[in-house]
């Protein structure tokens, strides 16, 4: 079959995005089926994870991947795997630390005793390091189009669920109404446990928003660090029988959701 695109996103840091690409794609592998991971993120997590493997004939295939994705870097593996995994990248403006560094620049930069073309060439330096938040728009966008499904990795904090909920109305939605694609939901991940009123006033809320969510959930649970840190997942011999079960389950849900058979 054609390579189906699934592209996992949030415009925050640290909202699980990566440890639901590596654990997902190898979820995917185990079910037989071929899977490549595109790192889109400049941090490069999925290529780490990669290089961190004891054993990485057991991981899929890891491509870092700098620019916004295009349909040829999709074509070229689409024939070739079932699967393509986009590992996407945070929004830089949405980090607290850019937020205030940013802060701090125009502060530094406001004294009249600086000329004009210095101000400027100093703020395009910083901002030439810090990467201008519509480089992770420009990526996101690419990776949404792209896609088949989309998952919001998402934790039921207050800065992303409106990260989470941004992304959905302003991007997905508009893209699905054009191009009649990708499907999406978010997954709530990082819960301390499941049923807590957080996690179901988050779901109420997307509901109101006529959002999708995963039924699954992944849990917050120190094991998915510590295979990170092997270069394994939860589903290998490190596993842990209840993540690998949550694993298992959100992939039978977003393959059910696609019209795969599981």
């Amino acid at each position: 079959m054609t390579a189906k695109v699934i592209s996992i996103l949030n415009e925050k840091g640290g909202s699980g995005k990566t440890n639901t690409t590596i654990n997902l794609g190898r979820g995917l592998q185990i079910k037989g089926y071929e899977v490549v991971i595109f790192d889109n993120d400049p941090q490069r997590a999925s290529v780490e994870w990669k290089n961190n493997s004891r054993e990485p004939e057991t991981c899929p295939t890891v491509v870092p991947i700098d620019n916004p994705i295009t349909k040829n870097d999709v074509a070229i593996f689409s024939e070739k795997v079932d699967f393509i995994l986009i590992d996407g990248m945070p929004g830089l403006e949405s980090d607290k630390r850019l937020e205030d560094a940013t802060g701090y620049l125009n502060e530094l930069t406001e004294d009249d005793r600086i000329p004009e073309d210095v101000r400027v060439e100093i703020i395009q330096r910083v901002f030439k390091i810090l990467g201008p938040s519509r480089t992770a728009q420009a990526r996101n966008t690419a990776a949404i189009a792209l896609s088949d499904f989309v998952v919001l990795a998402s934790k039921a904090s207050p800065l992303d669920k409106r990260l989470t909920i941004r992304l959905a109305l302003d991007l997905i939605k508009p893209t699905r109404e054009m191009l009649g694609k990708p499907d999406y939901a978010v997954l709530i991940n990082q819960s301390k446990q499941k049923g807590l009123i957080i996690e179901k006033n988050y779901r109420k809320e997307l509901k109101g928003k006529m959002i999708e969510t995963l039924q699954n959930t992944i849990l917050e649970r120190e094991i998915y660090k510590a295979v990170y840190d092997l270069g394994s997942t939860v589903l290998d011999k490190h596993m842990n029988t209840d993540a690998a079960n949550e694993i298992n389950a959100i992939v039978d849900e977003i393959l059910c959701k696609l019209g795969v058979g599981v």
